[in-house]
């Protein structure tokens, strides 16, 4: 059986501006491995936050296919991505688009609700995520009493609700002072090292870069 958890093949992006057409990536190919850490990195505008949603099944590319536990997003029907997604796949964003109505917990818990999944057992999966990125104190806090690092925490116990094989990262700690940044780089690489979870990471930032197991850079697939 295969250990690869996500696969690009021949992927293309093409835009138009109306005055022109830009191919962000051309043929472009990428695979990422059960229990991998890799960075995509590249200058502003090449596209890398739009090849995380192609990735993630949330856009389509132009060209190309995209598999994830080896099913093939171009087969499927949107409901059949969007359930594939939410078994496989967690995501953290720079801005953690967290609920400012809901607390701590609540919002850990939000993706095994929506999984119909009892609330029970949800507020006990969001406790123990919780606990385990330090945020045991602040469980039942709202989140807009939280600090930008507390946040990021929370939502990256939220994109681990689910317990999926890799979580898509754009630019996490890309928003954070260089202390808290470090915080969440070790916390990432612990959650990666103790339960085997893979991530794909979006960053400008070379020190979370070199931590990762292999860097892609997008500058050697963009054709403008």
């Amino acid at each position: 059986m295969s250990n690869l958890i996500l696969t690009a093949k021949g992927l293309s992006k093409v835009f138009d501006d109306g005055a022109r057409q830009i191919e962000l990536f051309h043929n472009l190919d990428l695979d990422l491995k059960a229990g991998e850490m890799v960075a995509v990195i590249g200058r502003s505008g090449v596209g890398k936050s739009t090849l995380l949603h192609m990735l993630g099944g949330l856009e389509k590319p132009t060209m190309g296919d995209i598999s994830i536990a080896n099913k093939s997003l171009v087969e499927l029907s949107l409901n059949e991505v969007g359930n594939l997604r939410n078994k496989h796949l967690g995501f953290v964003y720079q801005f953690h688009h967290l609920l400012s109505e809901f607390n701590a917990w609540e919002n850990v818990a939000m993706p095994l609700l929506i999984a119909n999944k009892s609330c029970k057992l949800a507020k006990k999966r969001a406790y123990e995520l919780l606990d385990m990125v330090g945020l045991k104190e602040r469980r039942e806090h709202q989140v807009t009493k939280l600090s930008g690092g507390e946040r990021q925490r929370v939502a990256i116990a939220r994109a681990l609700a689910n317990d999926p094989d890799c979580v898509l990262a754009d630019e996490p700690t890309g928003n954070l002072d260089q202390e808290t940044a470090l915080r969440i780089l070790d916390l990432i690489k612990n959650i990666n090292s103790r339960f085997g979870t893979s991530f794909l990471i979006v960053t400008h930032d070379p020190a979370l870069a070199a931590k990762c197991h292999r860097v892609i850079n997008l500058d050697a697939c963009t054709k403008n």
